[in-house]
């Protein structure tokens, strides 16, 4: 069931800005394009995989890239370049799939530094620096708070709309942000670790996840709390570069 709190964000803000917080596994391993192709990482094979209509195919081996934490950030600017990386480790994936160590784009700094954060449609970049103050810079301006709170601490991944809303998890559960300051919890995560968000519109995300001792899967999440699986586990564990496959087949 979906559970909506109204919060006062500057009391919690002014109350809990002593708080140490504890930070998840940071992750922003999915993008969406303008066509509807869902672009995530597989980083249990080192893979970059796309999904379009019902088709799961292999855009990137990711060649040269280091495996684990380094390869959990994936961004897509306003351009349509793709990003990937952590830290001083950043790639540039080509449309052919080819991979290039480069420096990010200055705009773009601050989503490679370890911290939860997502690049908006409009150029806005949002960044939960300490886990928890959820902070938005627009496009050449400087950055400024669109949230305080402890309901949200602990955030590890994040996406957001063009209009002010921002889908994030923490450590229990994916929620929304929207433009007045109103969380909406979508679903508890009941020991799932969520390793990306993409927003579809205003009103349903795109979720990457994965149970403990499972491998990931692809879903997505209405308003409504309805959940439909698009990719499963066994799916991503069979596509290879040379076979795509027909994840709406049936047995």
């Amino acid at each position: 069931m979906i559970r909506t709190r109204f919060l006062s964000l500057l009391t919690l803000g002014l109350i809990l800005g002593a708080m140490p917080v504890a930070a998840g596994p940071i992750s922003h391993a999915m993008e969406l394009d303008p066509e509807g192709a869902v672009y995530f990482v597989d980083v249990e094979r080192g893979r970059l995989l796309r999904y379009e209509k019902g088709s799961l195919s292999v855009f990137s081996e990711l060649s040269g890239v280091a495996a684990g934490n380094a390869m959990q950030n994936l961004i897509r600017t306003v351009d349509g370049e793709l990003y990937l990386g952590q830290k001083k480790d950043v790639w540039k994936v080509s449309p052919t799939g080819a991979v290039e160590a480069v420096k990010p784009p200055a705009k773009l700094k601050s989503l490679f530094k370890e911290r939860p954060g997502d690049l908006a449609p409009d150029g806005s970049v949002y960044v939960a620096r300490d886990y928890r103050t959820i902070e938005r810079a627009l496009p050449g301006g400087d950055a400024h708070p669109v949230l305080t709170t402890d309901v949200i601490s602990k955030i590890h991944s994040m996406s957001a709309t063009p209009y002010g809303r921002v889908f994030f998890a923490n450590n229990s559960e994916i929620a929304k942000l929207d433009a007045e300051g109103e969380i909406t919890i979508f679903q508890e995560l009941e020991g799932d670790k969520v390793l990306g968000l993409a927003a579809v519109g205003e009103n349903a995300v795109l979720v990457l996840r994965q149970s403990e001792g499972a491998g990931l899967r692809l879903e997505h999440l209405d308003a409504l709390g309805k959940t439909q699986d698009l990719v499963s586990a066994e799916q991503i564990a069979a596509v290879t570069m040379e076979q795509p496959v027909d994840t709406m087949a049936k047995d």
